[in-house]
């Protein structure tokens, strides 16, 4: 197996886990919820606890409906490495990580900006290893 071939897989495996955890965050909202409060030590009043769990779910739906759009451009221009697939894969991660961890970080829920990194590193490297295979993408 090639180089991109790897990566490519790598990079259709990191959409699909963003994908699953949408879908995730849509089906079990309450266990998402009581999951970052533990990692936060933040408590919901009782009565914003349906606001917060429809909150998770709408997030876990545009997620997941993010990760549907990125799967489809890996599977097929990214695969067939047409020119503007790359960049556009990698505006798209660069602007949901820097608003996203950007707007955590400010709101001070740091331990969200890690599970993006975490994210972005899924997406982040197979792109890097990648690259040189989009002449429109470099530099």
């Amino acid at each position: 197996m090639n180089s991109f071939v790897f990566w490519w897989r790598s990079l259709v495996a990191a959409t699909v886990a963003v994908f699953l955890f949408g879908v995730g965050m849509v089906l079990f909202p309450h266990f998402v919820h009581r999951t970052f409060a533990k990692v936060t030590a933040v408590e919901v009043d009782a009565r914003a606890l349906p606001y917060v769990t429809f909150l998770i779910g709408v997030s876990g739906a545009v997620m997941a409906g993010w990760a549907v759009a990125l799967f489809g451009l890996v599977i097929g221009p990214f695969r067939r490495r047409e020119a503007g697939a790359w960049r556009l894969i990698a505006s798209s991660v660069t602007v949901w990580f820097v608003l996203d961890t950007s707007f955590s970080l400010v709101s001070g829920f740091w331990q969200n900006a890690v599970l993006n990194f975490g994210f972005l590193l899924s997406i982040l490297i197979p792109l890097l290893f990648t690259r040189r295979a989009f002449p429109s993408a470099r530099p």
